[in-house]
Order: C-alpha cells, then structure tokens, then sequence
C-alpha cells in the first residue's frame, strides 16, 4: 500500500494535470469473496488510502462474460457484478460501463465517463 501513497504524494506535489489508469486498486479487494464478511477491511481502506477522482467499474452480463473467457463460474461473475454494483452505489466517484456493447460502446462510454471528471 505503500506505493499508493507515494504516488498521491508525488502527483500533489507536481500540481500537474495528469490522468493516472490503474488497472487495479484497492477496490479489487471488494470483490474477492473472502471479504464478504469481513466488511471491516474495505471500511479501513476507504479511510486511509487515496480515493479515486473517478472509478470506472466494467459490467456485463454474466452469460457474455463466460462466453468471452471461462476463467470464473457463472455465479461467481454474478457475484462480482453485484459487488460491482454495491460498490457503484456507495461511491459517488464511481462510473459503471456496460462492456456487452462491443469495443465502440464500451470506449464511447469510458470517453463520455472521463469527461465527467473534475
């Protein structure tokens, strides 16, 4: 976590106007199962850890997501798109972005959700 912290320094200092892409963060922890009933941890982290300005969260439907890569079970994508969508309603920064378009859709989505960022 450290390293999260050291980046929000240096990029508040440098005072530039700068768009950092994180494919991974601290809100993946939200989905892993083992935290489901441990809500303390995603408490803790949203307190002491750096928020994003804008979180984008890709979803889609869970049939479309097996298809394209049957890496998780039916119902464990389910469970992360819930998650996904819980997670959505308690932080006003983030976005959600239906990726079952196809790539157009989803860029147009991901271009318009950018540029509601402060």
């Amino acid at each position: 976590f450290l390293d999260f912290w050291l980046d929000e320094i240096h990029f508040k200092l440098s005072r530039r106007v700068t768009i950092r892409v994180f494919d991974r963060y601290w809100y993946d922890y939200f989905f892993l199962p083992s935290f489901v009933h441990l809500p303390w941890p995603m408490a803790l982290f949203s307190h002491i850890l750096p928020r994003a300005d804008r979180l984008l969260i890709l979803i889609a439907d869970p049939d479309k997501i097996y298809a394209r890569k049957k890496e998780l079970t039916l119902d464990q994508i389910r469970f992360q798109n819930e998650r996904a969508l819980n997670l959505a309603a308690k932080h006003p920064e983030a976005r959600l972005i239906r990726t079952d378009g196809g790539f157009d859709d989803t860029a147009r989505a991901l271009a318009e959700a950018l540029g509601q960022a402060r």
